[in-house]
């Protein structure tokens, strides 16, 4: 992740994201930036991203790494933030993905 600035650009915090692959870093000298918290070269373990499922796998390093905002009650999905006492990173909240149950009561003759 490449944060570009002008020279105009003054108090940039720059926290809290999780890349991958690679880091965060600024493009030129910048006094004015200030990085912080940030997961550098942390794979999310997303079930999909190619084809824009940015849901969690179980295991994700994102799973209860995100932070309180009172703003964000609710993710992508509408479910509610956050599921137990911690946030998750990203649009998604975690919810375990869970193959249906096979059928019963079927008989092949």
């Amino acid at each position: 992740m490449i944060v570009w600035l002008r020279s105009a650009h003054r108090n940039v915090l720059v926290r809290n994201n999780m890349i991958y692959p690679g880091v965060v870093s600024s493009y030129g000298a910048h006094s004015g930036v200030s990085f912080t918290g940030n997961r550098e070269n942390t794979d999310p373990s997303l079930v999909h991203p190619s084809n824009f499922d940015f849901r969690l796998l179980a295991g994700s390093q994102a799973i209860r790494a995100g932070l309180p905002l009172a703003e964000v009650n609710v993710d992508f999905a509408g479910v509610a933030r956050p599921r137990g006492e911690l946030y998750d990173v990203g649009a998604y909240q975690y919810t375990r993905i869970t193959a249906p149950s096979a059928p019963t009561g079927i008989a092949v003759k």
